[in-house]
């Protein structure tokens, strides 16, 4: 992990952090992913302010084609996915706030997990989707959620037709997902959809 400066392109500092995947920083930290854990880092040095155990799902744990989600930072916040659903973590201690637990409407013994996408934020509400692997022969489905970012309370779960479906993107009083060939348009406060694009499931 380097930091170069801006301006001059020197070399600020040099970290070695294994099976870094994703990161985001600001003013005060550096959150990177490293194996089944989940660090800060200080964005000006480099050094560690604290880490965690995070769980399955994380870097080298990640063993499919599809990147590991970047952290999320929100207020006092910052916010990431492993297969077990979105954390919250207090952002200066690394302190556990709460999980959410992704794809609990399909049966324990029908799943195999998949991490969730990266939320998106509108400043007190988190949205991310997710979708499981059912087998061949199952239905073909994805889940978008709503989450309240201070409680981690669920507000809204919706089930669209197909699979690999993106990470939301929210526009006004709208949030669009695209699965396969379809597109997907959902009201934001109530989860409902409110069109549909496309050739259907893929």
């Amino acid at each position: 992990l380097r930091r170069r400066s801006g301006t001059t392109g020197n070399l600020r500092f040099v970290r070695f952090v294994r099976w870094l995947e994703r990161r985001r920083f600001d003013m005060n930290l550096h959150l990177a992913h490293q194996a089944e854990g989940f660090y800060a880092l200080d964005a000006q040095i480099g050094s560690p302010l604290w880490s965690r155990y995070a769980g399955e799902g994380m870097a080298s744990n990640n063993n499919t084609p599809y990147p590991v989600a970047a952290p999320l930072t929100l207020g006092s916040a910052v916010y990431t996915v492993t297969q077990d659903g979105l954390h919250a973590m207090d952002y200066s201690s690394g302190q556990q706030r709460w999980t959410f637990e992704t794809l609990g409407e399909v049966p324990p013994d029908k799943l195999m997990k998949r991490e969730p996408s990266a939320p998106v934020t509108d400043g007190s509400v988190l949205y991310l989707s997710a979708w499981p692997y059912l087998g061949r022969g199952a239905p073909r489905i994805s889940y978008v959620y709503a989450v309240d970012a201070q409680s981690g309370a669920g507000l809204w779960a919706t089930e669209v037709a197909g699979t690999d479906i993106t990470a939301p993107v929210l526009a006004d009083d709208f949030l669009f997902v695209a699965t396969g060939a379809s597109l997907h348009a959902l009201d934001s406060a109530t989860g409902a959809i409110r069109w549909q694009f496309g050739e259907g499931p893929v």
